[in-house]
Order: structure tokens, then C-alpha cells, then sequence
């Protein structure tokens, strides 16, 4: 074959033997086709559409003449009715028996799309098998170049046919890259298998091999230009893509996907959904349907939180969008993870992965050892979830006493802890990154850290912050620490004023009658200003 790159013994076609070549675009295979045609033998040509081989420009393609291959080059024409009867390939492969040009030749048997819709695979392994039989009987070479996104799909029940045929090549292009995948191939001296390279063309063409890939599993679906989404998410009076369907709703998706493979699905997300059922479901899709499924989140109102997040790409989600991603980003976003395999590894059940999102509910200030048990607490759910979490030493300034500062701290979310040293304020910031420190710490201070703080310090590897639990154990451990929860206690404005509302209720008011008896009364009189 005129393919450079790995020798040209590598690609070459051995005598009483049969190739598979499977490409998605029928321009490949043709191109993959007449890289194998030689001059020095006589080569047959059996497609339904012929006219496509012969409207390539060979000079440009290979450097060749059509004139230097009329004299050995023998086009013919499927018959579809004839070729779908029962034995109508038999009866075709006689029927080039007759000539006597086809000892020693190269034949090259192109099958299309629509022309394999209508073939069982177990008709195509008897075809197959019945090739193979032609080829060793009359020393020739075979190859079967089969065009369409169903011929991808054949490529695992192949595999199977390695007693009848020498070599299974795949062909794939994604964007200006294309990648051929050998899953094994029969040359004159030996064999080579599971070889993936990527192909640049060259004029004229050579299909020269600038890069060996490593070797791997190679593997393309019908599906995977699909796209299923929700209404939710496309705009009014938009125009689809034609691969693109789209669904009334999440569960209406969800129902419709069960049987895809490759395929890219988009559930929308918003703060009515219920995220731990969708966080079900994409973990349902992903065990049952693989690894090739790309499955992608879009929020339509408000933000996903970081723990959110977290817990949908435990499950087996790609891609996370938000509500600021419109239509045509979303469009590309899907484009750039399609052809990819999610390669993340699953936990062994969803109800396991609840168990590590849920964390602690405590919030706010924490004696040092409740402190310290807390941080491990949420560390262990970090590492089997991936929800970050840092560590913040927030420095006093000389003549400040902890116990008056640990009274503004207002702390809402469940997971944001603090405890306190003498000189030290120690906060632990649960699904929080380290660039959003400077942003939580203005929520969760009243006042402004420069006036109290001389400064803090950011602690987020999993070492620096046992490091920093090892200290402030150390110190409680030595008596060098209190507990400032009365000082919190006191100063909480709600408490106080529920204090102060029941004391008012409980309180008798009482009234005293003020009679003044010799009272005389006085009469008033303006003056005017004349008088």
C-alpha cells in the first residue's frame, strides 16, 4: 500500500490473503483503496458507485497515471438486486474466475453504507469466508474497504474473523486529525498489532505516518455524533445541527439514552432540580452503558457549588456548563469531548458516594479537639469525592485578645469552621478553593481583617494541613488554649434578643396615679406682635 511511515514492508499486502479496511467517509476508503492498487499486477475494482474511484486526481493523489493502470485495472459494477440474493457474491467471485487476469491479482471490494444496512453479519462472515477461499485459490490479494458510520460499528464483531482475514485497519478523523488504528496486520515478514498512528496528507498524497501513537483499544460507534438534550436548554427559534434531538424534559432523556453508547446527552440543571437523583441517573447511565457515553451537565438559573460539582464528576459526568455558557459555546464545549473515553474510575455504588458528600453539618466555632476531628471528618470526604478544602491561620494583632475577636465571626454555611489559639485564629473553609479564600473570609468576618489580623496564611495540601492540626493539638494539649464558646455565646445578637423579648413578656408592668390636689389651673394668652 502507498502508506509511508512504519517501513514498507509494515503495510504490505501478503499473497492468498484478505485486509479489512473500515472508514466512516467513503472518500477515505476510496483513498485507502487506491493506495493499494499496483502496477505490477492487475487490479480489479467491484463497487456499487465505480465513478467515485475514477473521479480522484491520481497525479495529485499518487503521483500516477490513469493511462499506466487501464491496461491492468478491471472496473465492475454491483448489481444491488443480484448482490443480495442468496449466493450473490458467490456467484460474482466465479464470475471473475473466468478472466484469466485475475491469477495473481489484487481485487479491491468497496461496500458502502446503504449497500450493508441490508446484510446480516453472518452473511458478511460467509462472505468473508468465501473471499478467503478465492484468494488462496488463485494467489490473490483482497481488500475489503467498507464505507459508513455502520462499518465503524463492525469493527469489534471482526475481530473475530482473524482465521479468514490478514488485517483490520480503522480510519478516523476528528477535526484535521486522522488516526488509523491497526488492530493487527499480516506483512511479509510477520505480524504487528494494536498499532494507532496519525496520518497527515501530503501532495501528492502519500498517507505518511508522522507519529506512532502507543498502542490501545481502538473503538468508534454509530451513535457518536449523536447529541440528545433538553428543551430547557435551547433558545427559542434556534437551528439545530441535524445530529441534534432534542427532549421535553430530564426524565424524558433519560429514558430515550438507554441504549446509546457513544453518544453525547445534556441534562439541564436548576435550583429546582433534585441534584442527588440526576447525580443517580448519571451513575446509572455511566455503569450501564460505558465509558464512551459523554454525558454533560447545563446549568440554566444560579451556580452549581463547588460540592456539587465534585459529587457529579464522581458519577461519571464530563462536562459541567453554566448558566453564562449560551448555545453556540455549548455547541463547541460538546464538539471538544466528543471521540473521547471517560477514564475516570466509578466507586462501586451511588448510596457510597452519598455517604462521602455528606460530610458534617457542624458550622461555626469548635473547641480545639471538635475542631481538629472535623477537619478529618471533611478531609476523608475530599479524597473520595475531590471536594477541596483549605486551611486558613489567620494572625492577631499584638494586644488583641482571641476571645473578643471569635465573636464577629459570622459563619452560615455548614462545613466553615473555627477554633482559637492565644495569638491564633484557625478557620477550616470546607468546598472552598484556594483563590476563593480572600472572598469567603471577607463573608464570613464583619469587620475588616486589616484592623484585627496582621496576616494569614493559606494552607490546602492534605500535609500542611494535618501540620497545622498537629499544632494547635499540641497546644491544647499543654494548656496553652481556652474555650471561647461562653464569649460566643454571649455575644450571638439573636439569642439576645430573644433573651430580651422573654424578659419583656415576663415583666409586670405596673401604673401609679399621680393626684394633685391643690393644683390650680393657669390661662394662657399669646401676645401679638402690636401689643
Amino acid at each position: 500500500m502507498a502508506i509511508n511511515g512504519l517501513g514498507g514492508k509494515s503495510f504490505s499486502l501478503v499473497d492468498s490473503s484478505s485486509y479489512v479496511v473500515l472508514a466512516g467517509s467513503a472518500e477515505q476508503g476510496v483513498e485507502y483503496g487506491l493506495s493499494s492498487i499496483s502496477k505490477n499486477v492487475n487490479n480489479f475494482l467491484i463497487s456499487e458507485d465505480v465513478e467515485r474511484f475514477y473521479t480522484k486526481d491520481l497525479p495529485l493523489l499518487f503521483n500516477w497515471q490513469w493511462s499506466d493502470l487501464e491496461k491492468n485495472c478491471y472496473p465492475f459494477r454491483i448489481n444491488r438486486t443480484y448482490f443480495l440474493r442468496k449466493n450473490g457474491f458467490e456467484q460474482l467471485l466465479n464470475e471473475i474466475k473466468f478472466y484469466p487476469q485475475s491469477k495473481n491479482s489484487h481485487i479491491i471490494i468497496h461496500l458502502g453504507e446503504e449497500l450493508l444496512k441490508p446484510i446480516s453479519l453472518d452473511t458478511v462472515k460467509i462472505m468473508m469466508q468465501q473471499a478467503d477461499e478465492f484468494a488462496r485459490e488463485m494467489k490473490s490479494t483482497i481488500l475489503w474497504v467498507l464505507t459508513g458510520d455502520l462499518a465503524l460499528t463492525l469493527f469489534d464483531k471482526l475481530r473475530r474473523f482473524n482465521q479468514v482475514i490478514a488485517g483490520l485497519v480503522t480510519v478516523a478523523t476528528e477535526a484535521a486529525s486522522q488516526t488509523l488504528f491497526f488492530d493487527f496486520w499480516r506483512h511479509e515478514t510477520g505480524y504487528f498489532t494494536e498499532v494507532s498512528c496519525q496520518v497527515t496528507s501530503h501532495t501528492p498524497l502519500t498517507l505518511k505516518v508522522y507519529e506512532k501513537l502507543d498502542s490501545g483499544h481502538f473503538q468508534q460507534f454509530a451513535d457518536q455524533n449523536e447529541v440528545l438534550l433538553t428543551q430547557a436548554i435551547v433558545p427559542s427559534d434556534t437551528k439545530l445541527p441535524p445530529t441534534y434531538q432534542v427532549f421535553e424534559s430530564n426524565e424524558a432523556l433519560f429514558v430515550a439514552v438507554q441504549e446509546k453508547k457513544a453518544a453525547t446527552i445534556v441534562f439541564n440543571i436548576n435550583k429546582k432540580t433534585d441534584q442527588n437523583a440526576l447525580a443517580e441517573q448519571c451513575f446509572q447511565l455511566r455503569k450501564s452503558n460505558g465509558n464512551w457515553l459523554k454525558i454533560v451537565l447545563k446549568n440554566t438559573d444560579g451556580v452549581i457549588r463547588h460540592k456539587d460539582e465534585c459529587l457529579f464528576l464522581t458519577v461519571g459526568v464530563n462536562l459541567i456548563l453554566h448558566s453564562s455558557t449560551d448555545i453556540s459555546r455549548l455547541m463547541s464545549q460538546i464538539q471538544a469531548i466528543q471521540g473521547y473515553k471517560f477514564s475516570r474510575p466509578l466507586p462501586p455504588s451511588f448510596a457510597e458516594v452519598l455517604s462521602y458528600s455528606q460530610g458534617s453539618s457542624e458550622k461555626g466555632y469548635l473547641s480545639v479537639f471538635s475542631f481538629i476531628d472535623e477537619v478529618f471528618r471533611h478531609r476523608e470526604t475530599a479524597v473520595n469525592t475531590g471536594v477541596s478544602g483549605v486551611m486558613v491561620v489567620l494572625t492577631l494583632q499584638k494586644g488583641l485578645d482571641a476571645g473578643d475577636v471569635v465573636s464577629l465571626f459570622n459563619v452560615k454555611r455548614s462545613g466553615d469552621i473555627f477554633t482559637a489559639t492565644e495569638k491564633h485564629i484557625y478557620i477550616y473553609l470546607n468546598a472552598c478553593r484556594e483563590n476563593d479564600v480572600d472572598l469567603a473570609l471577607s463573608r464570613l468576618f464583619r469587620l475588616s481583617l486589616g484592623e484585627f489580623f496582621l496576616f494569614h496564611d493559606v494552607f490546602s495540601t492534605e500535609l500542611s494541613i494535618e501540620e497545622q492540626c498537629r499544632v494547635i493539638r499540641k497546644a491544647a494539649m499543654n494548656g496553652d488554649v481556652q474555650d471561647y464558646s461562653s464569649q460566643i455565646k454571649s455575644s450571638n445578637v439573636a439569642d439576645l434578643n430573644q433573651s430580651q423579648a422573654r424578659s419583656t413578656e415576663n415583666s409586670k408592668q405596673e401604673f401609679s396615679d399621680f393626684n394633685r390636689k391643690n393644683a390650680t389651673p393657669i390661662s394662657l394668652k399669646v401676645k401679638n406682635e402690636h401689643e
